[in-house]
């Protein structure tokens, strides 16, 4: 019967506009005739039709079209599909593209830490500015991103600039700039590469541990809002109960859960509890200084997996003169190894 509608409605419809189409009263109830091929509709009921691209008049472009049929006249209109709203993390790292190698970009509370921005989420979207430019080459190799000062609150100004491209190696050049501060809040280096087929192994191995589903989440003893973005499940410890070591392993995920691509891994490669944290067993004041990240997958390999969970292990080598360090391995869900992630950490006790 839709078919018989679609045929039917295909000689009233433009592509500028809707001709009327009329019904007519019956045995005291208001039926809708002609376009259904005969058949009958009772008053109030909504047809919902898919046009495809059968009909040549609308150039094989998918429209949706109401039939609202009301008391004593029958009016169609057209409505546009409604859009799924984005996700919060793909609205924090939006940019718009400016002159030359220029986007701007505004923070988000969604991932607001204590005083400046979630640094995953300013890394993933100097990462996302590169992955949008017109003359990027390959996928993300390895970058490095040095917080040289505090984001406030509002819009920003980044720069990404190709310095150098190989046949399979491109070398870019970052920084952030906000308001009339005549000095680069954040700077960096990123290196993009296209890969080959070549003799392959993986030395560092997904942990034996249990899944994501026979874990508690991890509850916030603080109420920071980037960490209402995250789902930990911790596999092996308390990360704040205080330990003789530094190591922990947790399973991570957005919230609400969103397929894993290189701007998400680059942003789990910085939602580790600060190994200051877990050694005192109490939060401090820290801020990392600098973030590398090195990548072991391309695009291709990425989009193999489409999964929401990465497993992570972290641990700190030394801590001493204010400083102390964190290194770091995210798997998928599959034991693939997708990155390798290095950050010096500034602390005060």
């Amino acid at each position: 019967m839709l078919a018989n509608i679609a045929q039917s409605l295909g000689k009233h419809i433009s592509q500028e506009k809707l001709a009327g189409v009329q019904y007519r009263r019956a045995n005291d109830e208001s039926i809708f005739k002609g376009i259904s091929g005969g058949a009958e509709l009772p008053r109030g009921i909504v047809v919902a039709v898919i046009l495809a691209g059968s009909l040549a008049m609308l150039s094989s472009r998918l429209a949706l079209f109401c039939l609202s049929l009301k008391s004593n006249e029958c009016s169609i209109f057209l409505t546009k599909p409604s859009m799924p709203t984005p996700h919060p993390f793909d609205q924090a790292i939006s940019l718009t593209r400016g002159e030359d190698d220029l986007f701007y970009g505004h923070t988000s509370e969604h991932y607001w830490n204590a005083i400046s921005p979630f640094g995953g989420t300013t890394v993933a979207t100097l990462l996302q500015a590169i992955l949008t430019h017109p003359r990027r080459l390959g996928d993300p190799l390895a970058l490095t991103v040095n917080f040289a000062g505090p984001i406030k609150k509002g819009p920003f100004t980044a720069r990404v600039h190709p310095v150098r491209t190989s046949r399979s190696t491109q070398h870019w050049q970052m920084e952030i700039r906000q308001g009339e501060d005549s000095e680069p809040v954040i700077t960096g280096t990123a290196v993009f590469a296209v890969r080959r087929e070549t003799w392959s192994d993986t030395e560092s191995k997904l942990p034996e541990v249990a899944g994501p589903e026979g874990l508690a989440s991890y509850v916030r003893p603080v109420a920071v809002p980037f960490l209402q973005m995250y789902d930990l499940r911790y596999a092996d410890c308390d990360p704040l109960g205080g330990s003789e070591s530094s190591v922990t392993q947790c399973w991570i995920s957005d919230v609400p859960e969103r397929v894993i691509d290189f701007p998400a891994i680059a942003a789990y490669c910085d939602v580790f509890v600060p190994r200051v944290f877990v050694r005192k067993g109490a939060p401090i004041p820290i801020a990392t200084v600098t973030l590398s990240i090195n990548f072991h997958v391309d695009n291709a390999m990425l989009a193999q997996h489409e999964g929401t969970q990465a497993f992570g292990k972290a641990k700190a080598n030394a801590f001493n003169g204010g400083f102390y360090d964190q290194e770091a391995q995210l798997w998928s869900r599959d034991g693939t190894l997708l990155a390798t992630t290095h950050q010096l950490v500034w602390f005060r006790d």
